[in-house]
């Protein structure tokens, strides 16, 4: 019985959880941002002008 089976870390499953969420909702989230900075930054210009 060399081989035993490794006991799950459920903190370091929330965390892998966690950050490959974060990952996805930052993705989401930056291009929202892209999308609005543009959108804000056409708006000043045209108020500029």
């Amino acid at each position: 019985m060399s081989e035993t089976p490794t006991p799950p870390r459920p903190r370091r499953r929330r965390r892998r959880m966690s950050t490959a969420r974060l990952a996805v909702v930052a993705r989401r989230w930056g291009l929202l941002a892209l999308i609005v900075l543009t959108a804000i930054g056409a708006l000043v210009q045209f108020l500029i002008r």
